[in-house]
């Protein structure tokens, strides 16, 4: 449905010297939506903290508006 890779171009190619050398493209990407969801943390505060006491209710509102509970009634992929 065009939403799992975002569409661009490629504005520019650099080959790169060196021990890490290759090619990398300057891309300009078309608009694209992103859906996030504020976990909170176990302490409750939901800032600054890397337990995720949180994690069911937050993956579970996520998956509902990735399975098609969104504005646009329309369901898209979880991952590329």
């Amino acid at each position: 449905k065009g939403l799992e890779r975002p569409k661009y171009i490629v504005e520019r190619t650099i080959e790169c010297e060196g021990p890490l050398g290759g090619t990398v493209e300057i891309r300009r990407y078309e608009p694209y939506n992103v859906a996030t969801v504020e976990m909170p943390a176990r302490d409750g505060s939901g800032e600054g903290s890397s337990s995720f006491g949180g994690s069911g209710t937050g993956f579970s509102s996520l998956a509902a508006y990735l399975f098609g509970q969104n504005e646009e009634k329309e369901a898209m992929a979880m991952t590329t």
